[in-house]
C-alpha cells in the first residue's frame, strides 16, 4: 500500500507582509501624486500666460488707437501730430499721470479721460461686456480685473513742431495668487 501513499506536506500560504504592503502603497501614491502636481502647475502657468496675453492685447489696442489718431491728424493736414491727445501728454511740472482711453470711441474728446485729477487706477478700470470687448464705462459686475493707462512724451521737437513721441501704456492686474502684475508697452511714433 505504500505505492498509493503520497507525500502530504502542508504548504504555508504566501502573502505580503505589512511592511511590503505599506511600501507598495507609498510607491503607488507617489506615482499618482507627481503627475497631478505637474498638471496643477501646468494649469497655473497657462492661466498666467493667458492673463499676460490679454494684457499685451489691451496695451497694443491703446497704442494702435493713438497711432490712428496721429494718422487722422496727418490726413487732416494738422501741423501737430498729437492734436486732440493733450490729456495724454506728460509734461514736466504738468500732467504727470497720463490718461485712460476708451478705444471703442472714435473721437478723442469722448475717448480720453485725463488721470491728473484723481489718478488712473479708478479711471483706467476695464470692464468686459457680453461681446468680449473691454471698455472703462461698463457695469461694475463685469469688471475684468485689468486697469490701463497711457502716457505720451514728446521726444523730438523741431521748430516748435513735435516730430517724435513715445507712447507708453501700462496694464495692471492681480494674479490668482494675489500678486499685482503689470505689462508695459512702449512705441515711438514720428511725424511723416
Amino acid at each position: 500500500m505504500k505505492i498509493f501513499q503520497k507525500n502530504k506536506k502542508i504548504k504555508k500560504a504566501e502573502a505580503f507582509t505589512l511592511v511590503e504592503a505599506l511600501i507598495s502603497i507609498t510607491i503607488l501614491m507617489i506615482s499618482v501624486a507627481a503627475p497631478l502636481n505637474l498638471a496643477s502647475q501646468g494649469l497655473m502657468a497657462a492661466n498666467i500666460a493667458q492673463r499676460q496675453i490679454v494684457a499685451f492685447y489691451l496695451a497694443q489696442d491703446v497704442n494702435e488707437w493713438i497711432i490712428n489718431q496721429k494718422m487722422s491728424n496727418h490726413l487732416k493736414s494738422s501741423n501737430d501730430m498729437l492734436d486732440g491727445l493733450d490729456d495724454c501728454i506728460v509734461t514736466a511740472g504738468g500732467n504727470e499721470k497720463g490718461c485712460a482711453i476708451n478705444t471703442l470711441e472714435n473721437s478723442p474728446s469722448s475717448a480720453i479721460t485725463s488721470c491728473a485729477a484723481s489718478g488712473c487706477p479708478s479711471k483706467g478700470k476695464l470692464y468686459k461686456n457680453s461681446n468680449g470687448f473691454y471698455a472703462p464705462n461698463l457695469s461694475a459686475a463685469d469688471f475684468s480685473g485689468y486697469t490701463r493707462y497711457s502716457e505720451i512724451r514728446r521726444i523730438g521737437v523741431d521748430g516748435g513742431v513735435v516730430t517724435e513721441a513715445r507712447i507708453k501704456t501700462v496694464v495692471k492686474w492681480t494674479s490668482a495668487q494675489g500678486v499685482e502684475q503689470s505689462y508695459e508697452l512702449v512705441n515711438n511714433i514720428s511725424k511723416w
